[in-house]
């Protein structure tokens, strides 16, 4: 199926009314198609109107796309200048740029996706899904991730929520900053404003106050080194009914080659945790990655499910 063809299906899927809230899956489904139909569109005009300047302007454009990134970027800088000074001007570099950022987060979301929809052929994305599934985010919520490392997690949120406001926390100085560059380029005005960046503290979330509905941490919590610390600080961002999800891969896990040697046992996270005033709510295996997801509340709240 041509890729047209795939797009038309998509605009079909989209305009067709989707009854009750939509799940995980259908958000991510639904968002795909918006995105394949919108970079379809976009490269359609972009091939248009380059090849009405030069019949070689387009083949260019292509082999800068397939570049990688950082290999890119003088190429796309010299072809984004000779646009500008060619009969297309600003305009024509500016479609340019909003073609390439759809292709760039389409082949992004190619790692996110659960299924081929037109094919059916199934993709490793169930980590995704699942981890999705398991943080029940709702629209409107304000989350925070801590220590989002290489940004996996807030590309999901940023491909799957429309309105979640998220505040991005990490020590790395060098990857906060890359995280927000990529935010900025590959997203939409209107979401990547959804997305606050702020230093990481080995004590303190820096979010004391901000009354937040989930926080997130993926391998991060055994690294902290004064960990009851920095749980007091995780109950004083939280609103009171809100969460925190910590995803670990935990001693006897049943990997033992290429694991980080300051994995900690799980009845001693659960134990900080308890102490510290929070109650297990739930907990769900990874599998095939060796982590485990652990929902954390306020005492009074709920019960676990196994």
């Amino acid at each position: 199926m041509n890729l047209k063809v795939r797009c038309l299906f998509g605009i079909l899927l989209l305009s067709s009314p989707i009854v009750g809230a939509q799940t995980i899956d259908q958000q991510v489904q639904r968002a795909y198609f918006d995105l394949l139909t919108r970079q379809w569109q976009s490269e359609q005009e972009v091939k248009d109107r380059l090849q009405q300047l030069s019949p070689d302007l387009f083949p260019e454009y292509q082999q800068i796309i397939e570049l990688p990134t950082d290999e890119a970027l003088l190429p796309w800088t010299y072809f984004l200048a000779g646009i500008e000074r060619s009969e297309g001007g600003k305009e024509l570099a500016v479609l340019c740029k909003e073609a390439r950022k759809a292709t760039l987060m389409l082949r992004r979301f190619h790692h996110v996706r659960l299924a081929d929809p037109f094919s059916q052929a199934v993709v490793d994305t169930s980590q995704a899904v699942r981890r999705l599934q398991f943080f029940a985010i709702q629209e409107g919520d304000k989350v925070a991730e801590i220590g989002f490392g290489y940004g996996y997690i807030l590309g999901l949120l940023a491909l799957v929520y429309q309105d979640v406001e998220v505040y991005a926390n990490e020590l790395d100085q060098y990857r906060l900053r890359a995280m927000q560059k990529v935010m900025a380029e590959e997203f939409t005005r209107d979401r990547s404003a959804n997305f606050h960046f702020l230093a990481g503290h080995p004590r303190s979330t820096n979010l004391e106050g901000r009354e937040l509905d989930l926080i997130i941490m993926e391998n991060v919590f055994h690294h902290i080194g004064e960990q009851a610390v920095f749980l007091q600080s995780m109950l004083k961002s939280l609103h009171e009914e809100g969460t925190v999800i910590v995803i670990e891969e935990f001693l006897g896990s049943g990997r033992d080659e290429g694991n980080c040697p300051d994995r900690m046992d799980r009845a001693v996270l659960e134990n900080l945790f308890s102490e510290a005033g929070f109650t297990l709510l739930k907990a769900q295996e990874l599998d095939g990655q060796y982590r485990t997801m652990l929902r954390f509340a306020r005492k009074e709240e709920g019960h676990l499910q196994e």
